[in-house]
């Protein structure tokens, strides 16, 4: 770079975000490397945060921390200054998504011998392993899901002790789809990067050869993440024909739905109070409050599409179809925070 001598920028040929990171992966000159999104928004101490397990000598192989919605807040050269919950009926309730999935989903992971995702917009790697396993495999459309899969294999065919964990620190934050055209796209191809992940590697499922990684892990993405769009979408059409038909009582199937959505809430309130007891980066009660009322909508609607949409991904991975679609986003806005 002229302008950052320190920064090394490779010329190439547009080859996809795979080779791109294999590029840079080739150009690395330290034992640590670290894949982040051009877009996303870097806590300042964000590599110090994720290089502490590696500097506590801890035996592992991989690093990723929790990624924030930016959607909303204030930013001022590339800084998250104040974060906000956008008013915004979609990047509000994938605010609550967001903090669900990463301090409830992925911390649980750490427990059960790790994750199988590390999040391609921060994410930091011994390079020897990456390495070892090939780098990122460019005809991917979820990288990051990927080479994770790929490193478990890794490990534990070279009987490695090194592991794949999560930080619960907010890391860094990304921008996420406003409008249903975007998340579709996004949500389609993530589901139908998993349904190639999970088909390819099938071989680990319910392996002892992986431990729990082949056990319990594997397992619960093959059954719990690609299958669960198709097993609900049929579990809602058969509840709906069972009331139409009276094949199910209206009193029973009431307390049912009441109770699924109570557990949802429950589970997106629990991860909203854990969030404010142990990190509060949303100080102002407009904030919580728009918090709770999204957590308490997601399941009407939102829910339901994005089954359908993940759905869709099956059809599409069937036909061959390698396209990531356009992602269309919005720049983030430098303004000063304002506080109220």
């Amino acid at each position: 770079s002229h302008v950052h001598t320190g920064l090394a920028c490779v010329d190439k040929e547009n080859g996809g975000k795979g080779d791109s990171l294999n590029a840079a992966l080739n150009a690395a000159r330290f034992p640590y490397v670290l894949a982040v999104d051009a877009d996303t928004l870097i806590e300042p101490d964000a590599l110090l945060r994720l290089a502490r397990p590696f500097l506590l000598g801890e035996r592992v192989a991989a690093v990723g921390g929790t990624i924030r919605v930016a959607n909303g807040s204030a930013v001022d050269g590339g800084r998250v200054l104040m974060p906000r919950v956008d008013s915004r009926w979609l990047p509000g309730i994938q605010t609550v998504e967001y903090l669900r999935s990463f301090l409830f989903g992925r911390l649980a992971w750490n427990r059960l011998g790790g994750g199988l995702i590390i999040s391609g917009a921060f994410g930091l790697f011994r390079q020897e392993h990456l390495l070892a396993v090939g780098g990122y495999q460019t005809g991917s459309v979820t990288e990051d899901l990927d080479v994770v899969v790929r490193l478990h294999e890794y490990l534990r065919g070279q009987g490695s002790s090194d592991r794949v964990t999560f930080i619960p620190d907010p890391v860094a934050w990304t921008e996420v789809p406003v409008t249903l055209r975007v998340l579709r796209r996004q949500r389609e191809r993530w589901h139908r990067g998993l349904v190639a992940t999970m088909l390819q590697h099938w071989h680990m499922l319910f392996n002892p050869r992986y431990g729990r990684v082949g056990m319990i892990a594997f397992p619960y993405f093959f059954f719990g993440e690609m299958l669960a769009p198709i097993v609900e979408l049929i579990g809602y059409m058969t509840f709906g024909l069972s009331i139409a038909l009276g094949i199910v009582d209206f009193a029973y199937a009431r307390l049912f739905f009441i109770a699924a959505l109570g557990y949802g809430l429950l589970t997106s309130l629990w991860a909203i109070l854990l969030e404010q007891v142990s990190f509060r980066r949303y100080p102002r009660r407009r904030d919580l409050l728009r918090l709770i009322w999204f957590s308490i909508f997601e399941p009407f609607g939102y829910r339901q599409l994005t089954v359908l949409f993940r759905v869709e991904a099956f059809f599409h991975y069937f036909r061959g179809s390698l396209n990531w679609g356009e992602m269309t986003r919005e720049a983030p806005r430098d303004e000063p925070p304002v506080r109220s």
